[in-house]
């Protein structure tokens, strides 16, 4: 389902009812949260919400266990939640340009997780431990956080 730059601002509780929807591009509207029901989305696969402005995002995300890609880049996000750890299918996840301080230690046990990308937020030193120790068990890796004088690049 498309629907970029429509200015929606909310999605109903019945997004749940498209049990076979794959794909869900809502980038650059106004979103500020989600639906719990998006974590019925049992086939999504990949998620694009850059460009709104979310500031959370439901414990039920981590129910989309088919998901590979997740791009949450230009948003508001203060924080991650711990069931982000439950995406099993996960390969990438673009987080940039948010307010994360943060990230959940679950996010360690992704393990399809290839490619991270989270430049331009302001991560505690716990975070930037994590994110070392995520460096270590990536094929892909792409870091920038300039904020705190950390970069890593790998490919």
């Amino acid at each position: 389902m498309l629907a970029p730059n429509n200015n929606l601002s909310t999605l109903p509780e019945s997004i749940s009812k498209l049990s076979k929807l794959e794909k869900l591009t809502l980038n650059y509207n106004k979103l500020t949260k989600l639906p719990e029901s998006i974590g019925d989305l049992k086939s999504l696969q990949f998620l694009w919400l850059p460009g709104n402005q979310l500031s959370n995002l439901p414990e039920s995300i981590g129910n989309l266990k088919s998901l590979k890609r997740l791009s949450l880049y230009n948003n508001n996000l203060e924080t991650l939640p711990k069931s982000i750890g439950n995406l099993t299918s996960l390969q990438r996840l673009d987080i940039d340009n948010n307010e994360l301080t943060k990230l959940p230690d679950t996010i360690i046990k992704l393990p399809s997780l290839k490619k991270l990308s989270l430049s331009n937020n302001w991560f505690d030193s716990n975070s930037i431990s994590i994110v070392k120790q995520l460096q270590k068990k990536m094929f892909i890796f792409l870091v920038y956080i300039n904020e705190v004088n950390f970069t890593i690049i790998g490919l």
